[in-house]
């Protein structure tokens, strides 16, 4: 181990240590140094919170992202943390997060920034419309390969999953044929450059040296846009009017105001990664979570049958041929509700206190961090009754508790900072679910397929079985 390294070393530990110490009386519980309570939070955050709640309540200190946050769980501090949010309350990306996002991002913004840049990257139904055609072309397209594999068993369907996402979220920020800019070769590079910087997010040691994940993660993001994400829109803006609708063609045409008429190239790039950083990953995962809740989960069956029955009344002979003719399929709406409630892969959303606030009965002061955990929110037994079941009927209006307080069910969030590709992703999981229920079936082989898969466990620690997927018969 080189000199430098251990300076590195021997530093983070030194501080790691002196955090702990000055932060342990502000914990609920012990935690490692400089890692806090990482581990377990990114292991699995369901089983995190749950065990926490079950020693202290509903409102407890953890160190996450080498800050001391405040968790409330329950709709209540949902409600009163979104409702003054950009108010009371600021969004509070972890600083690993904001590095690995780029300074302009929108994320990082914050007043009339915000505002502005929230409005100008606001994924319009034209631009969803003017790609849906390509967006439907990939989907069929990855299912095939999925079903006529010759691979036999999928080992790893998240990776099929998140290559299926990366082609769409690329589609639709850098318009059809975008890809044709890079060769084969230099495609595949984007995608294990970009997963490289993905495992950024969950680095334990946010560290920017190659020697580690971060620092790692940090180089990707330098590739990413110097050698890949920069040509493309440099072509993007030579075509001008003449190029195909795309997220980037929306922001190389966007006018903020007198004083910045413009776009910076730096803020397209940083709220393009960003979109696609919020675009690809959790659709990915709630995708590749969805083979198992319809297949395992009580009440997955049912939800299956419901929607088929639906989709060949649509389209007894086939698919559609475009998904703009698309009617209305209430039955698929309320399947893909209840993927978001059960397969959300986010796992907490993190605030920063500005002024003096009430949080669920509690007093909050400025400089406070705060949390509000979606996974256990969404899984709440008092909005949502047997909360495991897959029960695509608590969306379809006939469900009394349907009437629930609309905090019980925010799977983007809510307010000023809700996700800003939220009508995408819908979009993206019905045409998913509607293709696969469609098209084809598939089984899943392994171990503790009975039991009921944590927020994290798949396809994660110790819950990654083989799947299987062939024509529906």
């Amino acid at each position: 181990m080189g000199e430098a390294m251990m300076k590195y070393v021997v530093g983070g530990v030194a501080v790691g240590w002196l955090m702990l110490k000055l932060r342990r009386p502000l914990l609920s519980s012990w935690a490692f140094p400089v890692v806090g309570h990482n581990i377990p939070f990114a292991s699995d955050p369901e089983t995190f919170f749950d065990g926490l709640r079950a020693r202290f309540g509903s409102v407890f200190t953890v160190d996450i992202y080498l800050q001391v946050v405040t968790i409330f769980l329950g709709e209540a501090g949902v409600r009163d943390i979104l409702r003054s949010d950009g108010k009371a309350v600021k969004s509070n990306w972890p600083l690993t997060f904001q590095k690995l996002l780029g300074p302009e991002a929108v994320t990082v913004a914050h007043g009339p920034r915000h505002r502005s840049l929230r409005k100008a990257m606001l994924i319009t139904p034209q631009t969803i419309k003017g790609t849906l055609g390509v967006v439907a072309a990939l989907v069929r397209f990855h299912v095939d390969q999925w079903i006529f594999s010759e691979e036999g068993p999928i080992d790893d369907i998240l990776a099929k999953t998140k290559r299926l996402s990366f082609d769409i979220a690329i589609a639709v920020f850098f318009g059809e044929g975008s890809s044709e800019v890079w060769s084969t070769k230099k495609t595949d590079d984007v995608v294990e450059t970009f997963k490289t910087w993905l495992d950024g997010f969950v680095a334990l040691i946010p560290i920017d040296h190659d020697a580690f994940t971060f620092g790692k993660a940090m180089s990707a993001r330098r590739k990413l846009v110097q050698d890949h994400f920069g040509p493309i829109i440099d072509a993007i803006e030579a075509q001008g009017a003449n190029a195909p609708p795309s997220v980037c063609k929306d922001l190389l045409a966007v006018r903020l105001d007198d004083e910045q008429p413009r776009l910076s190239r730096g803020s397209i790039v940083d709220n393009l990664i960003t979109l696609l950083f919020a675009a690809h990953d959790t659709t990915a995962h709630t995708t590749a979570s969805a083979l198992y809740l319809l297949q395992r989960t009580p009440g997955g069956s049912d939800a299956v049958q419901a929607c088929r029955d639906e989709l060949d009344a649509l389209w007894p002979d086939g698919s559609p041929s475009s998904w703009t003719t698309l009617p209305s399929t209430p039955v698929l709406d309320a399947v893909t509700k209840e993927m978001l409630r059960l397969g959300n892969p986010v796992p907490c959303l993190f605030k920063k206190v500005h002024e003096p606030l009430t949080v669920a009965g509690k007093a909050v002061n400025p400089g406070q961090n705060l949390g509000i955990s979606l996974v256990t929110t969404l899984r709440d037994p008092t909005a949502f009754p047997d909360p495991q079941r897959f029960d695509y009927t608590r969306f379809t209006g006939n469900d009394p508790a349907d009437k629930r307080h609309p905090y019980s069910y925010c799977p983007f969030g809510s307010g000023v900072r809700v996700c800003l590709g939220q009508n995408l992703a819908v979009t993206e999981l019905r045409l998913i679910l509607a293709t696969l229920l469609k098209h084809a079936d598939w089984d899943l082989t392994g171990e503790n397929l009975d039991s009921p898969p944590r927020k994290a466990d798949f396809p994660f620690i110790g819950f990654n079985p083989k799947v299987t997927i062939k024509n529906r018969s």
